[in-house]
C-alpha cells in the first residue's frame, strides 16, 4: 500500500507539471513551481521504482523516470556511489531543479568567464552540502556547478530539467589556472518504459 501511495505522489507531481507546462514555458515560473512541489516528493521513501535506484560502476547512474510527450521537461533520477561526482559543467542552456532523495551531496556553484576559444576562468561561488528534501535550481545563464557524493553511503538525487538534456559542456582544469571546455554527450543508464 505504501508503494501505491508513492506512485500516486509521483503521478500527481507529473500531472501538476504537465498542467503547468501546458500553460507556460517560462523558466522562472517552472522553476518556482518545482522548487515548491519537489521537496514533499523527495521525502516519500518509495516514490522511485527500484530500477531508478540502481547504481552504475564506472560513473554515477542517470535513470530517465519521465519524459513529457512534447519534450517540455524530463524527470531524471541519479544514483551516486561514494566518491562519484561530475566535473564542473553547464546544463546546455536548460533550466533545472534538483533535490536529494537519499543520502547527502556536495554541490559547488561556479561563475565561468570566457577567455578565448576553448578556454575559460572558473571561480567557485559557493559550496553547500544538501541532504534529504533539499533542492537547488539553475536557470541559464547561471547554470554552472559540480555535484559529488563525498559521503560513505550511496546518494540519490531527482532532477527536473526544462528539456531532455542530451549535451552539456564540461570544464577541465588545464593546470595553469584556466579550464578547457569540452562538449559532452549525455546518456541514460535506464530509460522509462
Amino acid at each position: 500500500m505504501e508503494s501505491e501511495c508513492a506512485c500516486r505522489d509521483l503521478a500527481s507531481f507529473i500531472s501538476a507539471m504537465n498542467a503547468l507546462v501546458a500553460q507556460t514555458t517560462d523558466a522562472h515560473a517552472c522553476v518556482a513551481f518545482v522548487q515548491r512541489a519537489l521537496p514533499s516528493l523527495l521525502t516519500q521513501p518509495h516514490c522511485l521504482a527500484p530500477q531508478h535506484l540502481t547504481p552504475a560502476a564506472a560513473s554515477y547512474a542517470r535513470h530517465l523516470v519521465y519524459r513529457h510527450p512534447q519534450g517540455r521537461y524530463v524527470l531524471v533520477a541519479m544514483v551516486w556511489q561514494p566518491g562519484q561526482g561530475t566535473p564542473i559543467h553547464d546544463h546546455g542552456g536548460v533550466w533545472c531543479v534538483e533535490g536529494v532523495y537519499r543520502g547527502r551531496m556536495q554541490v559547488t556553484q561556479y561563475e565561468v568567464t570566457p577567455l578565448e576559444a576553448g578556454r575559460v576562468r572558473v571561480t567557485a561561488v559557493r559550496t553547500l552540502t544538501a541532504g534529504l528534501g533539499n533542492v537547488g535550481a539553475l536557470i541559464p545563464p547561471h547554470e554552472y556547478h559540480r555535484m559529488a557524493n563525498t559521503g560513505d553511503d550511496t546518494a540519490v538525487t531527482l532532477h527536473v530539467y526544462g528539456a531532455d538534456l542530451k549535451r552539456c559542456r564540461v570544464f577541465i582544469e588545464r593546470g595553469d589556472g584556466t579550464y578547457g571546455v569540452q562538449e559532452r554527450e549525455l546518456h541514460y543508464t535506464t530509460v522509462a518504459a
